[in-house]
């Protein structure tokens, strides 16, 4: 990988989605490609992703921290990446997703 990963998961068919430092890519090892899906960066600056979890609806949940140290202002997001690869920034204004925990189909970020 050539940036920091955060978080990673399977993909149904093949392939693995690889949350990174740049953004969201799909990475197909037997091959090697790596194909960018999200730029977190164009999105909020000074951004990575850090952690992810998947929920029953099969969509990816994906929180953001900020590249920043020490930290200035909360800047940091929870994404929404729906099987169809639609993007959302659900929760902005936050300082860094350190963890996100799905029980009972409810999903609850943790901030840090």
């Amino acid at each position: 990988m050539p940036e920091q990963a955060g978080y990673l998961v399977l993909v149904d068919g093949g392939g693995l989605l690889v949350a990174q430092e740049g953004g969201l890519h799909l990475f197909v090892p037997e091959t090697g490609a790596l194909t960018a899906l999200y730029d977190v960066k164009a999105a909020i600056p000074r951004q990575r992703f850090n952690d992810g979890t998947c929920d029953p609806r099969g969509r990816l949940w994906i929180g953001s921290i900020t590249m920043e140290w020490p930290v200035r202002q909360p800047v940091g997001a929870l994404f929404r990446v729906s099987p169809d690869v639609v993007r959302r920034a659900i929760v902005t204004s936050q300082y860094r997703a350190t963890s996100i925990v799905v029980k009972r189909g409810k999903v609850t970020p943790y901030w840090g």
